[in-house]
């Protein structure tokens, strides 16, 4: 489910034969599309109109979105250029249709002159390396009254933790992940934990 987000650096790791076989295996992953499936039934119950994916990888998420949530207008970005031509091969007909569009870009870098209800990131989030610098850049990207939903493994919480890096997120971990005007709430799904961060509505003095 690894659909991922990283620096300049890292991202020659995700070149096209990594891309095409992690595609591959990927879509051929009861777990993985049994979890992607539990994610986009979140999403939907938000009844996002128009939702960009971070970090989108080969598109699996975002095609079970698009049977998930028909009638949303769903933008993609990843910073790999292997597996945008990937996403963009798998989803052809439905960005025909204008129903998708697929660009490379990575969580601080997105030239899209759009705004979105709902922002979400699966499997990505752990690869960033700036987190609290994109948040606040892609809650630029937001609507009024628009969430960013962080999608992650979720890891137990051991004391062996500290100081190491994780391909996941624990629930105390989770817990730290904030945005100044923003409203966070933690989940817990079967393998899955999610961070929702939703913009809290701006008072008006009286």
């Amino acid at each position: 489910m690894a659909e991922h987000e990283s620096d300049n650096v890292s991202n020659e790791k995700f070149g096209p034969l990594f891309s095409r076989v992690y595609s591959f295996f990927a879509s051929r992953s009861r777990k993985m599309v049994r979890n992607y499936r539990a994610i986009a039934r979140d999403i939907d119950a938000l009844a996002p109109k128009k939702i960009l994916d971070v970090g989108c990888g080969p598109g699996m998420l975002i095609k079970i979105l698009g049977d998930t949530i028909p009638d949303a207008t769903i933008y993609g970005a990843d910073p790999s250029p292997s597996m945008v031509k990937i996403a963009q091969k798998r989803l052809k007909e439905r960005i025909r249709s204008g129903s998708v569009k697929i660009i490379t870009g990575d969580s601080k870098s997105i030239e899209l002159d759009e705004k979105f209800d709902a922002i979400v990131t699966s499997m990505s989030f752990h690869h960033w390396p700036d987190k609290a610098g994109s948040l606040d850049y892609l809650s630029g990207l937001l609507m009024e009254n628009g969430s960013i939903i962080i999608f992650e493994s979720h890891r137990e919480e051991s004391p062996s933790d500290s100081g190491k890096t994780h391909h996941s997120l624990s629930e105390s971990e989770a817990h730290k992940i904030s945005l100044e005007g923003y409203e966070r709430s933690v989940k817990i799904e079967g393998e899955i934990i999610s961070v929702r961060l939703r913009r809290m509505p701006s008072t008006t003095p009286p």
